[in-house]
């Protein structure tokens, strides 16, 4: 990942790279510095594999992405988030 791409959204940051050519991976890291119980960052990272979960099949193969929550994910709804990482995704040209 360390040469990867990076795109920034006011929720999360993207970090991808075009490696694997069948499908793409996608993981969700809270960092403790943003929320410090495991519970939190678990709900958070719930929520934004639903959102991803939804949108799946429109990013193109071939990537793995690292999506990173920023502080301002705690309070968002799923709404916000599904809408957010899809915006982050068509602005990185990952999603059709």
């Amino acid at each position: 990942m360390e040469k990867g791409r990076v795109a920034h959204s006011p929720l999360f940051i993207l970090r991808y790279i075009q490696n694997t050519p069948t499908h793409s991976r996608i993981a969700a890291i809270v960092p403790v510095k943003v929320v410090k119980t495991a519970t939190g960052r678990n709900k958070i990272k719930r929520k934004i594999y639903e959102a991803v979960q939804k949108i799946y099949s429109h990013i193109i193969p071939g990537y793995t992405i690292a999506v990173l929550a920023k502080t301002t994910a705690i309070n968002a709804d799923s709404k916000n988030i599904e809408m957010d990482i899809k915006n982050l995704l068509i602005k990185a040209k990952i999603s059709r």
